[in-house]
């Protein structure tokens, strides 16, 4: 092996390093390996979504998947992937193969110094607001028009973030880091949305650098703070190459045990490529954090940023058998910063307790219809969430209300938005037996194409535990999509049996 020149020499440090246990040092953790594999068949009233023209269809999935959870000192794994592929008794023109993943590692790789964490993820999303809204993967590729009548289009997203912190007794401590990662959409062209998309529409390749410098805990009444952050998109096609950076210092000051008085100044200087108006200047921010009790804590900005006045607020209160949150925000983003960060599978409840890994939900993936369309554009997103959760011995409830905004940056004022609420509720009949309800609806308007799409989603299942390794399914789904253009408007009727193995 050739080890000469810089990268050979770090190369060959590292090695050292594992070579003396240090590799070993920040691997070692508890691990949790548990592959599936789910059989289900389904039936579907309505394959193709279609009002006017309804065809019952069954069909076959084979979904294998793998869970793994690593626990350690200086190392967190998560990783859940499942691949579900779709066979049509009587239409195997449209078989097709979903691939869902969702990946995240943290390594501690110089004890309280350096940290590396990588991410990845792939997954079907929403196109356009305008076009058909589904809450499932079935039925991808229409056969008639070999569009994505779906509405869907396969995301695959990665990166790595290296990060350093320095702590200088306890006056103050350094952060800095940086998140270098890419977004791809693939196909996008749309039949039924109402316009026709580029490939690769809001993909593009994102350089996030961040660094900080804040006040160490021998301030016990007042602190500060001096951040600095620059978020750089290198987009595909026609879409905006932008910089979005900014530095501004902080300060807090604690007049009681249960007020801070916080606040931030200090300048944007954004540029976005193509016919944009650039946003540059002064900004500032003023705010408290109010914490009543432990349990309890809200707190809540007002200000002018580069876009114009912004507010925001955050609530949160946890009881013994209930939770209840609550946020709202207010800044720039990009359809790929948005994709970096959904999530499909899971891994906390609203309690912030882990989730046990389940393969059985592999049976029946829903996908999520809670975010916009996406765009080539930056754009400003307004976010609104509250939910509640609920616990109990055999019980488990939660709800959560919504409301998403996107405003183009540019001068024609595009602006979509939707409104909705998803639950759900599970109930252990025994220790083999449960059943549950997943509900959503929502509201969606897209002024561009002036276009209103109500959507309903039910599900109510079963399922029962055959042995230490077999888990059933028996489900039933009702969709249900009212739009001012008929050709997004459907019902649709759906039974689901399903087997799991755990090996």
């Amino acid at each position: 092996m050739n080890t000469g020149g810089r990268g050979g020499r770090w190369l060959g440090g590292w090695l050292g390093l594992c070579a003396s246990g240090g590799c070993v040092t920040v691997l070692a953790a508890d691990w949790q390996v548990i592959p599936s594999m789910t059989l289900s068949q389904s039936y579907t009233d309505n394959l193709f979504l279609d009002a006017k023209n309804a065809q019952g269809a069954f069909y076959t999935s084979l979904v294998p998947g793998l869970s793994v959870r690593g626990n350690g000192p200086r190392l967190q794994l998560n990783l859940d992937y499942a691949s579900d592929s779709q066979i049509y008794i009587d239409h195997s023109d449209i078989n097709t193969t979903t691939a869902n993943l969702q990946s995240d590692l943290s390594l501690e790789l110089l004890r309280n110094h350096l940290f590396l964490d990588a991410y990845g993820s792939m997954f079907p999303s929403l196109v356009s607001g305008a076009g058909r809204i589904s809450g499932n993967s079935r039925t991808v590729k229409e056969d008639r028009q070999n569009q994505f009548s779906q509405n869907r289009s396969d995301v695959v997203s990665y990166g790595v973030k290296p990060r350093y912190q320095q702590t200088f007794g306890t006056v103050a401590r350094l952060l800095a880091g940086v998140d270098v990662g890419n977004t791809t959409t693939g196909e996008t062209s749309l039949a039924d949305a109402g316009a026709t998309f580029g490939n690769q529409v809001g993909a593009g390749a994102n350089y996030d650098w961040h660094a900080s410098l804040e006040s160490g805990p021998n301030l016990e009444r007042a602190s500060w703070g001096l951040v600095f952050v620059r978020r750089e998109t290198v987009a595909r096609d026609a879409g905006d190459d932008s910089t979005l950076q900014s530095v501004f210092t902080e300060w807090g000051y604690q007049v009681n045990r249960q007020l801070q008085v916080i606040g931030r100044v200090g300048v944007e200087d954004n540029d976005y490529s193509g016919d944009r108006q650039q946003r540059h200047g002064a900004a500032w921010e003023v705010g408290g954090v109010f914490t009543p009790s432990p349990r309890t804590s809200l707190s809540a900005r007002v200000g002018q940023l580069s876009f114009g006045t912004t507010k925001s607020f955050n609530f949160s209160h946890q009881a013994r058998r209930f939770t209840l949150t609550g946020s709202y925000r207010e800044q720039l983003n990009t359809s790929g910063q948005l994709l970096r960060s959904r999530r499909l599978f899971s891994r906390v409840d609203g309690f912030g307790k882990p989730v046990p890994v389940d393969p059985g939900r592999n049976a029946d993936l829903t996908l999520p219809v809670n975010s916009l369309g996406l765009t080539n554009e930056v754009f400003i997103n307004r976010n609104f969430t509250t939910g509640i959760a609920y616990q109990r011995r055999r019980d488990n409830f939660s709800l959560d209300i919504y409301r998403l905004e996107q405003s183009s940056t540019s001068g024609n004022q595009n602006q979509e938005n939707a409104i909705g609420t998803s639950g759900s509720w599970g109930h252990q009949i025994s220790r083999e037996m449960s059943a549950g309800l997943n509900i959503n609806y929502q509201n969606r308007q897209v002024d561009t194409s002036n276009t209103t799409t109500d959507f309903y989603y039910l599900s109510p299942y079963l399922s029962y535990q055959l042995g230490p390794h077999v888990n059933s399914t028996l489900s039933y789904s009702w969709m249900d999509a009212s739009s001012d253009d008929e050709t997004n408007t459907y019902t649709e009727n759906a039974v689901l049996g399903s087997l799991t193995y755990a090996f």
